[in-house]
């Protein structure tokens, strides 16, 4: 889920302390990106450079990372932006290599977000629309030479209100001056609402590399041949993610600090 959300995570090797009954001499510690201090930044002495929290040699190769002792929402002031170093060799970095030399991740829903905002706000529009749409309401106009709420069709009634004091209630029937023209109001409707959503909807499932169906849990178009060919689409997506990301970026160096710490 960290991974989805902002496309990156630390898989931190924490040695135990003197005392610790554990069956392996180390703890494994998760940290959401927001650990890694992105304002250091610098060019180092021996020709490797700090871009972003993350420190490289001359060649590009990641030595070490300096992380926040605190989360940066949870810190205090006095404690803001303390850092430590941490080896390489004791934190996994893991996230999706798009392009040669990439030092952090990015989201998989980075291309959907300016789509994402906008759905959004259609939907909220569409929302408001219904609201007002609710809201059944008249316009109530004078005749030319008659004056509103002044010559009634039948005898006056002292209790009686001006129509423009007046409120409709389910059922009600009122009889209205001479010489008045009442006239509903009727809002603007946005008929392209359900094809609006379906190709957004479609558009943000293909940068999350899932189908449509697996999205929305729309069903309506799916048969048993499209269905299949989208699931088996997905499984391919998820596969490559598996093997070209998890297995070498989080499994293998968890295992290979097991078997090295049993020799």
């Amino acid at each position: 889920r960290c991974i989805d959300q902002a496309g990156e995570v630390l898989i931190r090797r924490v040695w135990a302390e003197r005392g610790d009954d554990l069956p392996i001499p180390f703890r494994i510690q998760l940290l959401e990106p927001d650990f890694l201090a992105t304002d250091k930044t610098e060019d180092l002495k021996d020709g490797g450079q700090i871009l972003n929290g993350v420190e490289l040699d001359r060649w590009g190769r990641a030595v070490a990372y300096w992380l926040y002792k605190q989360h940066p929402g949870e810190q205090y002031f006095g404690r803001l932006g303390d850092t430590i170093r941490v080896e390489a060799d004791d934190l996994a970095h893991v996230y999706h290599e798009d392009r040669i030399g990439q030092v952090r991740g990015i989201t998989r829903a980075a291309p959907a977000i300016v789509r994402l905002r906008d759905f959004d706000d259609v939907v909220d529009a569409r929302v408001l629309q219904a609201k007002i749409a609710a809201c059944f309401g008249i316009v109530i106009r004078s005749m030319p030479g008659f004056d509103l709420g002044s010559t009634p069709s039948t005898e006056p009634d002292p209790d009686d209100k001006s129509l423009a004091e007046q409120r409709l209630v389910p059922g009600m029937i009122k009889q209205i001056p001479m010489g008045t023209d009442i006239s509903s109001v009727n809002p603007p409707v946005f008929d392209g609402f359900v094809d609006f959503a379906k190709v957004s909807l479609q558009s943000i499932a293909g940068c999350l590399d899932l189908s449509y169906a697996s999205l929305t849990g729309d069903l309506e178009r799916v048969n048993y041949s499209s269905g299949k060919m989208g699931w088996i689409d997905q499984l391919m997506a998820t596969e490559q993610t598996r093997w070209l990301m998890l297995i070498p970026g989080a499994l293998d160096p968890v295992w290979g600090w097991v078997t090295r710490s049993m020799k």
